[in-house]
């Protein structure tokens, strides 16, 4: 029942990542649009009006300098002193096109001015209405924004005032939205300089309110295990949240506004991202991708279309690291294939002897008893599988409370060596203590040390030849104010591959399988080893040269060291 539950729980995590994420992508895509192109049509139908407003101030002045042609300075100075107010720019054109005055143009100057009559503004003007143009400047090399209306004498056009706000306009072009219009009068230019100076104003409050929102949704996906990213149509990258670029190995400087080809070189990644928009439908596509760099890992992905608006769609992809959880899902399918496995061979021994027995070999004494023994050894390598199995379980659930306390090697050691000498001499192996001080002291758990050293030595003393040693040594591991010891458990056995030792502490692990199950081993020795060694406190290593022998080495706390950094119980470190 866990299994579907999960899976749920799972999809519905899925879908509202997806849809925070697809929301947070789309608001901030659509703010930005949407406050891009208010804001700049705002800014320029305000502009225009107050520029239209200005112009039709200066009619009068204007006409009578037109009808009455005027030298240029005295045009210059008029344009000069209707500009003054607030930093505009006004230029007057005569009928034909010619520029007669120009605030920022020198008389000297006026006759390198080009033919103004085929502007838009100016032709708009000419036909007698009101003319506009937002466009760089050939003269000053700045952005404007023209406003031009017709002078009339009557019932016939005779020229035409343009009105040009120059700085405030190349300053809102480049986002200096502080920019403020320069105020001197009150008449209705300085009112243009007013609004124009409200207009920056709330313009800006819209830009800090949209900041603001883009970093509350930049530290919300930067927040996020799950990597995201963001793509438009054209294959660019809208948005890439840091654990995305943390799992590609991208930088700070690179992501965002660059081709996800250029970014992330994963084909398979890029042919889910165009599967998606070819599908267009909002169940999420899932697929799981594995990396090479810039570390292996396994990635699950979901993706669902980006609208974009303009009948455009990206994608929006999910992506989990579910490396460990692979990982973990291997071990689990191994672990149980496994401990079938171990299971399965002493049992179907068993019910092969009795079933023979139950036949009729009963009856035939001497095969009767060979094959009870045999069935009775196969019941006896199932207890200790069992017990290896709970003892293993119960370490790495933290439920073995480690009773830690002074404990004098050498008398441990000796108990031990005790238990496997049968066996040894009986495969004439030799077996050495080597410790020293003779009352050298650990602080350990009694039982648990002599649990260790069990499982070594027999390990050692199975896998060496006719004639070898088994050796134990012990010293203090460091100057003479040591904090530990050092066991070494090394024998003139087989040895062990070097490819194998990687693996040699894992759960049911073989180099000779054949040969462990015959000589009685669990495969779970070294794993229990390992956990019991890492819960005192100290660390494994294993060397090994094949047809030489084994060194298995770790370290202890010794007696009065690290009493108190160990609680009770003690929960060990998982494989």
């Amino acid at each position: 029942m866990t299994g579907p539950l999960e899976f749920v729980r799972s999809r519905i995590a899925v879908k509202l990542t997806l849809t925070l994420v697809g929301f947070v992508a789309l608001s901030m895509i659509a703010a930005g649009i949407y406050l891009n192109h208010a804001l700049e049509a705002f800014a320029v139908d305000a502009l225009e009006a107050r520029l239209a407003t200005a112009a039709r101030l200066l009619h009068d002045d204007a006409r009578a300098l037109l009808v009455r042609p005027a030298p240029p300075a005295v045009a210059r100075a008029f344009a000069v002193r209707a500009a003054a107010p607030t930093g505009a720019r006004v230029t007057l054109i005569a009928l034909d096109g010619l520029v007669l005055g120009d605030s920022e143009v020198e008389v000297a100057e006026l006759p390198r001015l080009e033919n103004h009559r085929d502007r838009p503004e100016i032709r708009a003007a000419l036909a007698g209405g009101i003319g506009r143009d937002l466009r760089t400047s050939a003269s000053v090399g700045a952005p404007l924004l023209y406003t031009a209306l017709p002078v009339r004498d009557g019932p016939r056009t005779v020229g035409v005032p343009v009105v040009e706000m120059q700085e405030i306009a190349r300053r809102m072009s480049e986002g200096e939205y502080n920019a403020r219009a320069p105020v001197r009068s009150v008449d209705e230019l300085g009112a243009l300089g007013r609004a124009l100076n409200v207009m920056m104003a709330r313009l800006r409050e819209k830009i800090d309110d949209l900041q603001e929102e883009r970093a509350k949704a930049t530290a919300i996906l930067d927040g996020m295990v799950e990597g995201v990213i963001a793509v438009d149509a054209h294959e660019g990258i809208v948005l890439m949240n840091e654990r995305a670029r943390a799992m590609f190995g991208v930088g700070p400087a690179r992501g965002e506004g660059k081709p996800l080809p250029e970014v992330i070189r994963s084909a398979e990644l890029h042919e889910l991202f165009r599967a998606t928009r070819a599908g267009g439908q909002e169940v999420p596509l899932r697929r799981e991708l594995r990396l090479g760099h810039p570390v292996a890992r396994m990635l699950e992905i979901n993706a669902v279309p980006l609208r974009l608006g303009a009948g455009e769609s990206g994608a929006v992809m999910v992506l989990h690291d579910v490396t460990a959880l692979r990982r973990l899902e291997r071990v689990r399918t191994e672990f149980v294939a496994n401990v079938s496995h171990e299971l399965r061979t002493p049992l179907t021994a068993i019910q092969g002897y009795l079933e023979t027995l139950l036949g009729g070999a009963l009856e035939e004494r001497r095969h009767a008893r060979r094959f009870l023994e045999i069935a009775f050894h196969h019941t006896e390598r199932l207890g200790r599988l069992l017990n290896d199995l709970t003892d293993l379980s119960n370490i790495e659930l933290g439920k073995v409370s480690l009773r830690l306390g002074p404990v004098r090697f050498g008398e441990v050691l000796g108990s031990v060596l005790d238990i496997v000498r049968p066996k040894a001499e009986a495969g004439r192996v030799g077996l050495i203590a080597d410790v020293e001080p003779p009352d050298l002291g650990v602080h350990a758990d009694h039982d648990r040390l002599a649990q260790i050293l069990i499982n070594l030595v027999d390990n050692a003393v199975k896998y060496t030849r006719e004639g070898g040693w088994v050796t134990v040594r012990a010293r203090p591991d460091g100057p003479p104010d040591f904090k530990g010891v050092e066991v070494r458990v090394r024998d003139t056995g087989v040895g062990i591959p070097r490819a194998d030792l990687p693996r040699i502490t894992e759960r049911f692990y073989r180099v000779d399988k054949a040969r462990s199950r015959e000589l009685g081993g669990t495969g779970l020795g070294l794993a229990i080893v390992k956990h019991l060694v890492l819960a005192h406190g100290g660390e494994l290593s294993i060397d090994s040269v094949e047809d030489e022998g084994t060194t298995v080495r770790f370290t202890l706390p010794a007696t009065g060291a690290g009493a108190d950094q160990l609680p009770l119980p003690m929960e060990p470190p998982t494989q």
